[in-house]
């Protein structure tokens, strides 16, 4: 990307496999899924290290690497900090049975049920595994805010169309959560913080989930709104429809504070729930009572914003783990890679410039979940994404690979997509981003084999700052900054004029590179008809012209056009000198005059061409030039 330097233009090993697996190790110090601003941060200052620098090939480095990430790993199982177990799911009922119960801690009396049963399952139909599943006490003071904010008189039909009542319900009292694949959580997952001011920055997957596609000008319950201020890039989204939030806090966090803003039911000793709303940021001491009690967030009539204060040698423990994925990342970069520090600048600038575009365009890019239309394709991508997941998870590989429809109706390629991006990344859109990230340096490369080095950077800085050309969340019916990387993959087939590989610059640059005249245009309805051809071209036999075409694309160098080779930038004294005879030899084609074969003028254009390519070939065309032309030459 520096290719005005000397150095820079040596010919370096790509090194594919041995690049990929220094990112390997970089990856497993950070541990799956990155999904957090700082692991994130790491993984794209490595790749572009890594991609940008020469990797060790020697056997030493690789081993002190991976007894580095080994001890990393290592540390991070021995010193984990403490988890919080989270459970969130949508709260939706209607004519569910309060009294159907079979969560012994809510329901001690409650006669035990076959585990075959729907109930027992937590798979039930109108919100039923809701009540199957939740404390009863809890459930009832979700079912009357609900009911209270939501009245049955006033509901929408169910018949009728996009209606929310015509949709799916809670299948399982807590919502799948792709942070939790890899940690087999009991509930949706296990979180070591929370601080969170609205539900995007949670990261709540089920928001997106297929069966929740409700027209929200139709129905009562509302999925989201978005604020379309250009000030409030950082709150765009806003999460109408209802839902709650479970933590269940180890005797860890036992001295901590947790704050919120909102409403929020705290388990007593004796089971029952305290309803405890703050109109704004309060804080309540845990206890060792607190311990294995369950702690409700609800946002059915209110907002909720929720925020941990550890003690202090809880804080330290959260330190670990990214202190020593940290630790383990500067390693393998030290041990594996050579970089010149002139060869990232560019990426950097590039990456920090998209980054600033995408936090004013739509801030949940980094970090958070926003909340799809309803009828958007990305909804109906990103819930068959889910859907693939929990099968791959059930062992379902072959039903996972089908991608939910046995005969693609949509374009398929973005689901898949889209669930692997929930593997590496969690529940984010930070594989999205990746490829967002991507584009400036795959435009970067199209324009710099097509033009000279600034005009390239110029335009790629517009492409990268202007707004209108970045790409938005999956919201369509497929994803552009994949479908742009692979559109510019296509222009391999041309190879660059500016390097003098082989083939003059691809086949299609010599067509677009010959000199014809131009057919005339269609008779206009006045005298004199169309435009006449070009003159230069039209009084010159065709031997001639056919000489004039092909000193257009005739090698001084074998593999490269006059005409490209001149509009390449280079700094060497060959090179310029052979830019200055390709000028001299389009000064010469400029002249807007006609000629006969013998005139001065066309010896002078057809000695212009040998005198530019050194070819003796066609002598017999040139009549003798004059002297002083032909001392130049």
């Amino acid at each position: 990307m520096n290719d005005a330097h000397p150095d820079d233009r040596r010919a370096a090993p790509p090194q594919p496999w041995l690049k990929l697996a220094a990112l390997i190790l970089v990856v497993a110090a950070l541990g799956l899924p990155v999904n957090d601003p700082f692991g994130y941060a790491l993984l794209v200052v490595a790749t572009v290290l890594v991609v940008a620098g020469t990797v060790s090939a020697r056997v030493a480095p690789w081993l002190a690497a991976l007894a580095a990430v080994a001890l990393c790993v290592l540390g991070q199982v021995l010193f984990a900090a403490p988890r919080i177990a989270e459970g969130h799911n949508v709260f939706l009922v209607d004519d569910a049975e309060v009294s159907a119960h079979s969560r012994e801690s809510g329901n001690p009396g409650a006669a035990a049920r076959d585990p075959g049963s729907p109930l027992a399952r937590g798979r039930t139909d109108r919100g039923s595994a809701l009540a199957a599943g939740l404390p009863r006490a809890a459930f009832r003071l979700m079912a009357a805010e609900f009911d209270a904010t939501y009245p049955p008189a006033r509901r929408c039909a169910r018949t009728q169309v996009g209606c929310w009542r015509g949709q799916s319900f809670p299948e399982q009292t807590f919502a799948f959560s792709a942070d939790g694949i890899f940690d087999r959580a009991a509930y949706s997952r296990r979180v070591t913080g929370i601080d969170f001011s609205d539900p995007v920055w949670l990261r709540l997957g089920f928001i997106n989930e297929l069966g929740y596609n409700w027209n929200s000008q139709v129905s009562d319950v509302i999925r989201a709104r978005r604020d379309r201020r250009s000030l409030a890039f950082l709150h765009q989204w806003t999460l109408a429809m209802p839902w709650f939030v479970l933590y269940r806090f180890p005797a860890d966090f036992v001295g901590s504070a947790l704050c919120w803003r909102g409403e929020v039911l705290w388990e007593g000793a004796d089971g029952n729930f305290e309803t405890v709303t703050h109109a704004d940021m309060q804080c309540r001491t845990l206890t060792p009572a607190d311990v294995g009690r369950d702690i409700f967030g609800v946002a059915i009539a209110h907002e909720l914003a929720m925020r941990l204060v550890p003690t202090w040698h809880v804080r330290l423990r959260q330190l670990v783990e990214p202190g020593l994925a940290l630790i383990a990342t500067a390693a393998v970069l030290a041990l594996l890679v050579r970089v010149r520090g002139r060869r990232v600048v560019l990426p950097f600038a590039l990456i920090a410039v998209t980054l600033v575009v995408a936090m004013f365009n739509d801030a949940s890019f980094l970090g958070g979940v926003r909340p799809f239309d309803s009828g958007d394709d990305g909804l109906v991508y990103d819930g068959y994404a889910r859907m693939m997941l929990r099968q791959l998870i059930a062992g379902d590989v072959a039903g996972a690979l089908k991608g939910v429809e046995p005969v693609f109706y949509f374009t398929p390629g973005l689901r898949y997509l889209r669930a692997a991006e929930h593997l590496i990344f969690g529940e984010s859109y930070l594989g999205y981003l990746s490829l967002v990230l991507l584009l400036p340096f795959l435009v970067f490369a199209l324009f710099r084999r097509f033009l000279p080095l600034r005009w390239a950077l110029a335009l790629t800085l517009v492409f990268a700052a202007v707004p209108a050309l970045r790409i938005p969340p999956p919201t369509s019916s497929f994803s552009p900054p994949s479908c742009c990387s692979l559109a510019v993959r296509r222009t391999r087939c041309a190879p660059s004029p500016q390097r003098g590989e082989g083939g003059g610059g691809g086949r299609c640059l010599r067509e677009w590179s010959c000199i014809t005249a131009p057919p005339p245009s269609p008779a206009l309805p006045h005298k004199g008809g169309g435009s006449r051809p070009s003159l230069p071209l039209a009084h010159i036999p065709l031997h001639t012209n056919a000489l004039w075409a092909t000193a257009s694309i005739a090698p001084s160098a074998p593999g490269s056009s006059s005409r490209s080779r001149c509009s390449c930038g280079r700094t060497s004294h060959r090179r310029r000198a052979f830019c200055s005879r390709a000028r001299g030899l389009r000064r010469w084609r400029s002249g807007s005059f006609a000629a006969s074969p013998g005139s001065p003028s066309a010896s002078r254009r057809c000695w212009a061409w040998r005198c530019t390519t050194g070819s003796t070939a066609e002598r017999s065309c040139c009549s003798p030039p004059p002297p002083s032309f032909r001392a130049s030459c």
